[in-house]
């Protein structure tokens, strides 16, 4: 028998009886992942986060304006593109303090 064979036999026994298994290959590791949703914006997120936009010399374009409501709620610039820009306007119409103008491309921009 060789040395240690029994302990090397244990040892293997106890690492297949945990309840946690790990990817198998690092590509499996991603997604496994939980995606971070936006949180729907306020009336007065929207509005601070146009405000902020003006200060910077930026027309508010609905690009635009997701990015900064994103970085506003402490999110990355690249999860904006999550947050349903339809709702957004929607929203923004709805706002009496706000106007909505359609832009060529089918973009859209807000004025206060």
């Amino acid at each position: 028998m060789a040395r240690g064979g029994r302990c090397r036999h244990q040892s293997m026994t106890s690492q297949s009886h945990g309840s946690v298994s790990q990817p198998k290959h690092p590509a499996q590791a991603a997604y496994a992942e939980v995606s971070v949703i936006m949180p729907v914006p306020q009336e007065a997120d929207i509005i601070r986060a146009v405000i902020s936009l003006y200060a910077d010399e930026l027309r508010p374009y609905s690009r635009i304006l997701k990015k900064r409501l994103a970085e506003h709620a402490g999110f990355k610039e690249s999860e904006a593109k999550d947050f349903d820009s339809e709702r957004l306007r929607v929203m923004c119409e709805a706002n009496v303090n706000l106007n909505v103008r359609s832009e060529e491309g089918g973009e859209w921009s807000v004025e206060l």
